[in-house]
């Protein structure tokens, strides 16, 4: 249980972080991040994106991770 616990709250404040820290695109995702990497720029967005997106957006070296939760902008609708 303890180590449930610490996961829970250290998800919870990534989770608050991460939320304020970047720009929700929603299911554009995919084609924002081509475009800020086609523009050589570093900017910190979240959204939505299939799998076949995403593993095209890696195999174009592109980086993303995916978020051990759903984008609040996404789970409130």
């Amino acid at each position: 249980m303890i180590v449930y616990d610490l996961v829970c709250t250290a998800t919870h404040r990534f989770e608050a972080w991460f939320g304020s820290s970047g720009d929700y695109v929603g299911d554009r995702f995919a084609a924002e991040a081509r475009a800020i990497h086609g523009a050589g720029e570093t900017l910190s967005i979240h959204g939505e994106a299939i799998p076949a997106k995403v593993k095209a957006l890696r195999e174009d070296g592109i980086s993303l991770l995916p978020l051990p939760f759903r984008p609040r902008a996404r789970s409130d609708a």
